[in-house]
């Protein structure tokens, strides 16, 4: 084994493939359904462009064991190092199928999905991770920032979201993505509304609306903020910071004031 890795090492830092492939067919000859040296045997194929023997490297090492989620972690993870992204998400997939279910590698998928364009599959993914961990809502909108800020990514995320809460309106996770969304987008108006929703769903009695006011005005979106503490203001008496809303919306109104001048 010692021999073995200090070779694989040395060819490959050497890029004689060849030389590494013949040493894993070697291998191979005595554990002919080894996963991960079939894996790795794809890999060292696709260094020399030859995709048709990467692909076969790749069947063979899946038909191993097509029953177990790490067979298919394992060999899109060799193609992911390959740059093979559309491949790895179609072998996640698959993987979907073979073990029955349907919410395996929803970040992987989501990921790759991502990194060749695809934002409406990448949207697709982190819904469901947020619908299934609702906790892990604020990691799922930092990955979604990295394609949100395109507007092809900000158009095909708000319009999956959209869909998503329309299919389930009372899902407090997804509302709360809807209000990010919003915001990411600039669309603040947008936000206020999902927020007064969010508000009454988990009786937070003006909390939530006061906290998307201070943000609002921060952001210099002074129409949605004001709206936002004079609801609060109105609707909730017995806010416990009921003072500072009463300030903010007259700092709202006054910075409004310069901000057209």
């Amino acid at each position: 084994a010692v021999i073995f890795e200090a070779l694989r090492r040395d060819y490959l830092q050497l890029k004689r493939y060849d030389d590494v492939i013949a040493l894993f067919q070697l291998s191979l000859a005595k554990r002919p359904n080894d996963l991960s040296l079939l894996a790795q045997l794809g890999t060292f194929y696709m260094q020399k462009n030859d995709e048709v023997r990467a692909n076969e490297a790749w069947g063979r090492a899946l038909a191993t064991d097509p029953n177990h989620e790490q067979t298919y972690r394992i060999v899109a993870s060799t193609m992911a190092e390959s740059r093979l992204f559309d491949k790895a998400i179609t072998v996640y997939q698959q993987a979907r199928k073979a073990c029955q279910n349907s919410n395996l590698f929803s970040s992987e998928i989501a990921l790759f999905s991502s990194i060749v364009l695809n934002f409406t599959g990448a949207t697709q993914e982190y819904i469901n991770i947020v619908r299934q961990t609702p906790t892990m809502l604020s990691s799922i909108q930092s990955r979604m920032a990295s394609y949100t800020n395109r507007p092809e990514g900000l158009a095909a995320a708000t319009t999956e979201i959209e869909q998503a809460v329309k299919a389930e309106p009372n899902t407090l996770s997804l509302l709360q993505l809807q209000a990010w969304i919003y915001m990411e987008g600039k669309r603040f108006d947008r936000a206020y509304d999902v927020y007064k929703i969010i508000d009454a769903t988990i009786s937070s009695g003006g909390r939530e609306l006061y906290g998307f006011a201070e943000h609002a005005l921060k952001e210099k979106f002074y129409v949605a903020a004001a709206k936002a503490f004079q609801e609060v203001i109105s609707s909730y008496p017995k806010f416990e910071l009921r003072p500072q809303a009463h300030f903010g919306l007259a700092r709202t109104l006054e910075d409004s004031v310069f901000a057209r001048d």
